[in-house]
């Protein structure tokens, strides 16, 4: 179960442009690190963390936050 997520920092080089997010969980804690690639393809660093276990860091940084209309 996914506690807390954060925005650690956007990034922008020649290659790519992401941004890192910062999670605590019941399992731990890490960061997954989000980017587009000058291929235009998107990729994901998890740490070896699961699509299942990133797609609940995105839902927790989603459900904390207040939507605007």
């Amino acid at each position: 179960m996914v506690h807390q997520v954060g925005l650690e920092g956007v990034f922008a080089n020649i290659d790519s442009i992401g941004f890192k997010l910062s999670w605590v969980a019941t399992e731990g804690y890490g960061e997954i690190l989000i980017k587009r690639a000058d291929d235009g393809d998107w990729y994901i660093d998890s740490e070896h963390m699961s699509k299942e276990f990133v797609t609940e860091v995105l839902q927790k940084l989603v459900d904390d936050s207040k939507l605007i209309d």
